[in-house]
């Protein structure tokens, strides 16, 4: 018994092997083999024997695009921009963010530069995100493809944008010119709060990549983020008038700022959107 206990051992222990050995001949440029999508380090240990990569923007769209990465959950085409920009000798300096992913703490920034190591530096910096919006129900599947046509999650925002300007560097090849790639774009921002850190000179041009249908943008709306608390006292719902509800509060004053006229500047409105609501003591809803 225990010799077929250390043959079925040492042959789990070849089979194995054989497979780890066989991936750099069956990794495609687009899509890696499955078994390296399994975790980060692994994956990042597969693209070191990548044979090849993306040297069109359809196919590295692609590439990217099939990295399944919603906000939060970014490792998997953060290390494919890395190995990309790597192969084609640009530094890269990793940013590590505060808040960590789902899948470990490996949350961060890439910032890649061509013989330049000092960020401050920079004259252009080539700026976007490679997370994707969460979508509850729609999941995030492989694009689908004809010819240079892409269709699928991330494609649009903002898979090609990344991969324009990853190509677009590797061109410049520019001491001047740097790009940056950022996580969390699509919920908390924290990318871009921590790359105000990286050091960047005050007067830094940057090209920002977002869907703007094909036209180009010279603006960009601001956004501000604003929790607005009230405070009641609970009352049972049979004596309404011995308490004071703060959902009506809130109700009312959220009806208030949607009549507001908000400013209005170079032919763009300010715009205001209610995320989420939350509060009461009450029995939860039915549906």
């Amino acid at each position: 018994m225990e010799s077929l206990s250390a043959r079925l051992v040492l042959t789990a222990v070849m089979g194995l092997g054989l497979a780890l050995l066989s991936l750099p001949s069956r990794l495609s440029a687009s899509r890696p083999h499955g078994i390296c999508m399994l975790n980060p380090t692994l994956f990042s240990l597969c693209l070191r024997f990548q044979k090849s990569v993306p040297s069109s923007a359809a196919d590295l769209t692609h590439a990217l695009t099939n990295m399944r990465s919603s906000s939060n959950s970014e490792p998997l085409a953060f290390e494919y921009a890395a190995a990309w920009l790597i192969r084609h000798s640009f530094s890269v300096k990793r940013q590590p963010l505060s808040k960590p992913s789902k899948n470990g703490p490996r949350r961060e920034n890439l910032l890649a530069m061509w013989r330049n190591s000092d960020p401050a530096k920079l004259q252009v910096l080539l700026c976007t995100h490679l997370d994707l919006v969460p979508g509850s129900g729609r999941p995030i599947g492989t694009p689908s493809r004809d010819g240079d046509r892409l269709r699928g999650r991330g494609t649009v925002d903002a898979r090609g944008q990344a991969a324009g300007m990853m190509l677009s560097l590797k061109e410049l090849r520019d001491s001047r010119v740097g790009l940056l790639l950022v996580s969390g774009e699509e919920t908390d921002h924290a990318g871009m709060l921590a790359a105000a850190d990286l050091g960047f000179g005050s007067h830094l041009i940057l090209v920002n990549g977002e869907p703007t249908e094909s036209q180009l943008g010279t603006v960009q709306k601001g956004m501000a983020k604003i929790l607005i608390r009230a405070s009641g006292k609970a009352a049972h719902s049979g004596y309404p008038e011995l308490g004071e509800s703060a959902v009506h509060k809130l109700v009312a004053l959220l009806g208030d700022l949607s009549r507001e006229q908000w400013p209005k500047k170079d032919g763009e409105h300010t715009t205001m959107n209610v995320g989420k609501i939350a509060g009461a003591q009450g029995p939860r809803p039915l549906l």
